[in-house]
């Protein structure tokens, strides 16, 4: 009788749930992929669609999207073949978590670090003697965005040569919210 409950249970449960978690990896191949799949471990890799590696080949460059095991990641990278492995790392416009109720970090102001340099200094000179002036040249700014709004001291468009440097491209807003993001857990 526990046979049949243990047989049950494994059969619930696909033996993939058992084997080492893949994430999707982008591949750089030295050669196209035709070529490089030739060079690659033939145990485990196999180009196949209906594989558990799922592979995807890319037209434009040397290399495939696949679905990796740590191990997997270390064969292909031993292989002489493979040049470079990234992991694919999903990325959103406003923020990378999104929690109701809570602040949202973009990833822009998270990867020049500000959350960290937040408890030092918001904006306001170390000596507290006033605020600190940043200058952006860059395709301009939407001054009227309710978040660079209140930072907007004015600017020019060197381009049209007037006093209106709103940004018609998106650049320059993007890297003024960077600058200008506030802290808003408090």
């Amino acid at each position: 009788m526990k046979r049949i409950g243990v047989l049950g249970f494994l059969a619930a449960f696909p033996v993939a749930m058992f084997a080492a978690s893949a994430q999707r990896y982008i591949v750089t191949t030295s050669h196209p992929f035709n070529v490089a799949v030739r060079a690659l471990p033939r145990d485990d890799f196999d180009p196949r669609p209906s594989r558990e590696m799922q592979v995807r080949s890319f037209e434009s460059i040397n290399g495939f999207a696949a679905d990796l095991t740590d191990a997997q990641v270390v064969r292909l990278l031993n292989s002489g073949e493979v040049e470079d492995i990234e992991p694919v790392i999903q990325r959103h416009v406003l923020a990378d978590a999104i929690i109701p109720g809570q602040q949202t970090i973009p990833f822009g102001v998270a990867m020049v670090n500000a959350p960290s340099v937040w408890p030092v200094t918001k904006g306001k000179a170390l000596n507290g003697t006033g605020s600190i002036h940043v200058a952006v040249i860059d395709t301009g700014i939407d001054y009227r965005s309710p978040e660079l709004q209140r930072a907007y001291k004015g600017g020019h468009n060197f381009i049209a040569n007037n006093d209106d440097p709103f940004d018609d491209f998106g650049h320059g807003s993007h890297v003024s919210g960077i600058i200008v993001a506030a802290d808003d857990r408090n």
